[in-house]
């Protein structure tokens, strides 16, 4: 009974030609196989400097939202106090005219 990985009997060593044509093309394959882990090589640094710079880019488009943010938040506190002083502004001149308009009926009296 003939095993897994026993050659058959009627097998013959591979001749002379039947080496150098598979030692040809392993050559050719070995040409391949640099030449396209060299493609891969280029693409990956191609790859790695995009994307260190849309990390760059990123990290500044960050820093410059903080400090519009921080811009948004001390806009937001100065509206809220210009807001607080017209209201109490307001009050104030409703006091004042109501004052007026009393002051007005007793100098009429």
């Amino acid at each position: 009974m003939v095993k897994l990985g026993d050659a058959p009997a009627n097998y013959y060593p591979p001749s002379q030609t039947e080496l150098e044509e598979q030692l040809s093309c392993t050559k050719k394959d070995r040409k391949v196989a640099i030449y396209w882990r060299n493609q891969f090589a280029n693409n990956y640094d191609v790859l790695d400097r995009e994307k260190k710079h849309i990390q760059d880019s990123l990290n500044q488009s960050k820093k410059e939202n903080k400090h519009i943010q921080d811009d948004l938040d001390k806009s937001k506190k100065e509206n809220k106090r210009i807001q607080d002083d017209l209201d109490k502004f307001k009050k104030d001149n409703e006091k004042l005219s109501d004052r007026v308009h009393q002051l007005g009926e007793e100098t009429m009296r």
